[in-house]
């Protein structure tokens, strides 16, 4: 799962940007899902969420217009990232990666608009898990796997075809990377899944994904039946009638919020019972102040935690200083990860 899980942030360090759009809203779809629309990236450039398998057992989206809007990421994130675009590489990675950030045509800060995330094989003991990741923006199509060709390290990948048109090849045979036809940028486990992704389809329809939250993760009621359903999971007693769960991160209030659809008001309230009782037991050891797991602690002991109408819902609110510090921490993450510390994202 690391090896994936870097590959894949391999590809988001390289191709990281922001840029300003409003994605269409329409009405919710559901209590649990609260602000739910289903739309692909508007004007020119390509949908992340438009590219979506129809098969998942999560489904993430982020949108990096939302992350951008926040004042404190204007006051950090962009200045840093115009930064890595004029520095000049300090050593042949770095190079490597500026030739095919100019090759391929990217901006790293105005090209990127959203991230879909498909996963699936996430149930105990159905193995490493898989998933498939797309990048929309303002990519020329067929213009990334060229480039990564020319300036990545032979060794480590190999050229093929689909459909047409060039993809890369890790040289295990475990990732596959390419373009739609519209551009977006899509890594797969297989290239059975990386063909589907290549099409659009109505799978975010299917998955109801919020499009007004800055990162939102959905999980449908089949996977929350299962995980809560678990041999040892202390809400065996509620996952009978649990529904699909909805975490959404809201940049403009802020704030993060798990809503959890239940069958009955009952059901509902005795999930939220439940909740408060494990979260105040997991957090009685609090670390002490300039550990790094402190500030988590602290947002999760402010927790709000009850049931509204049939759903359960977690609310832990985010406070300017403490997104001003997340700000800090994604521009460090960024300038010791991005394309101009690491080689260019091949798998």
């Amino acid at each position: 799962m690391k090896r994936t899980f870097f590959a894949s942030m391999l590809v988001l360090s390289a191709l990281t940007a922001c840029s300003k759009k409003e994605a269409p809203k329409n009405a919710a779809g559901s209590a649990s899902a609260p602000g739910t629309t289903v739309a692909n990236a508007p004007g020119s450039a390509s949908g992340a969420l438009a590219h979506l398998p129809g098969k998942c057992d999560a489904v993430m989206r982020i949108d990096f217009a939302a992350v951008v809007a926040v004042p404190s990421m204007k006051t950090h994130l962009i200045p840093a990232l115009e930064e890595m675009k004029k520095a000049e590489p300090k050593d042949e990675a770095g190079r490597q990666a500026k030739a095919f950030l100019a090759d391929a045509g990217i901006d790293p800060v105005t090209d990127v608009k959203e991230v879909a995330v498909c996963f699936n094989e996430l149930k105990a003991g159905a193995g490493e898990p898989k998933f498939t990741l797309v990048v929309g923006g303002n990519f020329k199509p067929g213009s990334i796997v060229p480039a990564m060709e020319k300036n990545g390290k032979a060794e480590r990948f190999k050229i093929e075809e689909l459909e047409g048109s060039k993809i890369l090849v890790d040289s295990d045979g475990h990732l596959f990377l390419g373009q739609a036809p519209d551009g977006a940028v899509v890594l797969s486990h297989s290239k059975e899944t990386l063909a589907a992704a290549f099409k659009t389809s109505n799978a975010a329809a299917t998955f109801q994904v919020p499009t007004d939250a800055a990162v939102s993760f959905v999980m449908p009621a089949e996977f929350m039946k299962t995980a809560m359903g678990n041999e040892g999971s202390p809400f065996v007693a509620q996952a009978s009638k649990v529904g699909r769960g909805v975490l959404a991160l809201d940049l403009k209030k802020p704030d993060v919020q798990l809503r959890i659809a239940m069958g009955d008001e009952k059901s509902a309230t005795e999930l939220a019972g439940a909740v408060k009782l494990i979260l105040g037991q997991a957090l009685k050891d609090v670390p002490p102040p300039g550990h790094p797991m402190a500030p988590m602690f602290a947002m999760l002991q402010a927790a709000k935690i009850d049931s509204k109408g049939s759903d359960a819902v977690v609310e832990i609110a985010i406070s300017t200083e403490k997104l001003d510090e997340l700000s800090k921490m994604l521009v460090e993450a960024i300038k010791g990860g991005g394309p101009a510390a690491s080689e260019p994202p091949v798998p």
